[in-house]
């Protein structure tokens, strides 16, 4: 059986206060992505800058742009997998 990792939005219909969450996970088969107000990060890696109006844009950003970013994502999915992510050697120094 599989772990669902989510947060129930029932009080949101209800027009009662909530909280939100600030990403979601979407899994399709073997296809899986966190997507933000502003990124959708796949699994696989690829990071693209979400518009204005929730859509991807064309061009994905190159490998070594947004690392922030990146480890951010790569931390949910980790969190989400219930791995526990290597610590890095900056945060050892």
């Amino acid at each position: 059986m599989q772990r669902v990792h989510g947060q129930s939005f029932f009080p949101q219909l209800l027009g009662k206060e909530a909280p939100s969450k600030e990403w979601v996970h979407i899994e399709y088969k073997s296809n899986r992505q966190i997507r933000t107000k502003e990124w959708s990060y796949t699994s696989k890696g690829k990071l693209t800058r979400v518009n204005e109006m929730g859509r991807r844009e064309n061009q994905p950003e190159e490998q070594g742009n947004h690392a922030d970013v990146r480890n951010e994502m790569k931390r949910i999915f980790a969190s989400i997998d219930g791995v526990v992510p290597e610590r890095s050697l900056q945060s050892e120094k």
